[in-house]
């Protein structure tokens, strides 16, 4: 009876000792924590400038030139053979340029344009004044656009994997959206935003999504090309083990709860 009681004590000792283990915070898990629990709408003033992607080299943009004279502008209009990830919209193909190392595009008649670390809107403004300088003077309208704009969302996620933004807009949370969130062994308080620089440098950026802060972070927002790198928590690196320590552990108490209780068995006969 006594060698009974001792496996039976052992074995509710390793399964709470799991238990403990394998339980988490709250805190460790929740998003955008510290929030006034007494109301229902809380504004978050943004103390950061509006958000605004710039052209980076190896950008492939779109360039659509619009004017009343529309021979005057056909030579920038003749779309190529390029096809965006996701398509053009409205299924209309406008002329797309690769942006050089040098940070330049080439445009008809026009020559190089410099557009590197523009915005799509600043880029606008300099194609448009290029073009009323040397080529068109009556009123003209310029629309660019990236169409390569893609993140990439790995490590403690769902759905890993690279994501095309169509309207060239993303926040961090909605791009954790897209990989599916993050999964339970995901470390919240230490996501890694990879960035590339205009000058070719790399950022690493370690940003925490249990803090509310990160709503005003300048890296909020994703530029193409930024990757998301999730790390895995200690529950993962312990979970990690269970295949190889921990499962021999179990199958060590699991055989001495059957020697106890095969010793139970010949003491009673």
């Amino acid at each position: 009876m006594l060698i009974k009681k001792i496996a039976k004590t052992v074995t509710t000792l390793c399964i709470v000792a799991w238990v403990i283990t394998s339980c988490g915070s709250v805190k460790d898990v929740a998003y955008l924590q510290g929030l006034d629990a007494d109301k229902q709408v809380q504004v978050i003033s943004n103390k950061a400038q509006l958000f605004e992607t710039q052209i980076k080299s190896k950008d492939i943009l779109t360039v659509s030139i619009g004017s009343l004279d529309k021979e005057a502008v056909l030579p920038f209009n003749v779309p190529n053979t390029y096809v965006s990830p996701s398509g053009y919209a409205g299924g209309v193909a406008y002329p797309s340029y690769l942006v050089g190392n040098d940070g330049n595009i080439s445009l008809p008649i026009v020559g190089l344009v410099h557009v590197a670390g523009l915005s799509e809107n600043a880029a606008e403004k300099k194609i448009h004044d290029a073009l009323a300088q040397k080529y068109l003077q009556e009123p003209i309208s310029v629309s660019v656009r990236i169409v390569n704009f893609q993140i990439s969302v790995l490590g403690e996620v769902n759905r890993p994997g690279k994501y095309t933004i169509d309207n060239g807009k993303v926040n961090i949370f909605q791009a954790l959206s897209m990989a599916g969130d993050l999964t339970l062994y995901g470390e919240r308080s230490n996501v890694k935003l990879v960035r590339e620089t205009i000058s070719g440098n790399h950022e690493i950026v370690v940003l925490d999504l249990r803090n509310m802060d990160i709503l005003n972070s300048p890296y909020f927002y994703l530029q193409q090309g930024d990757a998301l790198y999730v790390e895995p928590n200690k529950a993962r690196a312990q979970s990690s083990t269970i295949s190889s320590g921990t499962t021999i552990w179990f199958s060590v108490v699991s055989v001495l709860t059957s020697v106890a209780t095969l010793l139970v068995s010949v003491l009673r006969k």
